[in-house]
């Protein structure tokens, strides 16, 4: 991982990496400043540099108006921002989380979010994330086919790829990735391809088929 042996070098791919797992286990008596000027030390930091880490953290999460409180008093978000704000520590490049908003209200499951794409967006982070929940798995698949709606007409989304169906396919590329970027999706991949039988049954059930191109782009 990061050009590093996970076996032979795993304090530099801790050093390179960080996870949140979905059981969180901070210390309920210990206050998040404590907790997180702990975790800047651990990972090298005096603990002036180290503070300084954690207040940044904090208002990064927004948590400073906690900041006197014990974890146990927290919420269920609240300890799940503060435990993403603990893998943030040491400004990792990848971020491993284990279904992040497992539990967690709406409201809170949608600020989760908008700080993972935060993250991606403007620290340029890499970030895996698993999630049991299908309508998030669906967000940014979704959101691609808003943004290309009003470009194209015929659109179909199957979980995390979307399908555009158009004549002239190839021509069509650079508009398709310029609008997906202007919107902050980057694509996994994208793939001009000729219609298969399933192509046409998810494009128009029961009509009649014209030959045409698709763009298929995963997000």
């Amino acid at each position: 991982m990061g050009g590093f042996d996970v076996v032979c070098e795993a304090g530099k791919v801790r050093q390179f990496a960080s996870v949140a797992l979905q059981d969180i286990g901070l210390d309920p008596i210990m206050k998040s400043m404590e907790l997180l000027t702990l975790q800047g030390q651990l990972f090298g930091a005096d603990r002036k540099q180290a503070k300084s880490r954690a207040e940044e953290l904090l208002e990064l999460v927004k948590l400073t108006d906690a900041v006197d409180r014990r974890v146990g008093t927290y919420s269920g978000g609240m300890r799940r921002r503060l435990d993403l704000a603990l893998a943030l520590v040491h400004k990792p490049e990848i971020l491993f989380l284990d279904e992040p908003t497992t539990g967690l209200d709406p409201s809170s499951r949608r600020d989760v979010w908008d700080e993972v794409r935060r993250l991606n967006r403007e620290l340029g982070m890499t970030i895996f994330l698993t999630t049991q929940y299908l309508e998030e798995a669906d967000e940014l698949a979704e959101k691609a086919k808003l943004e290309l709606s009003s470009i194209l007409d015929q659109i179909q989304t199957d979980r995390d790829v979307v399908r555009v169906y158009l004549n002239q396919a190839a021509q069509a590329i650079p508009n398709v990735v310029n609008r997906l970027q202007q919107a902050d999706l980057n694509p996994i991949s994208l793939t001009l391809t000729q219609p298969t039988l399933d192509d046409v049954f998810l494009q128009v059930t029961g009509e009649r088929f014209q030959r045409q191109e698709t763009v298929q782009v995963e997000t």
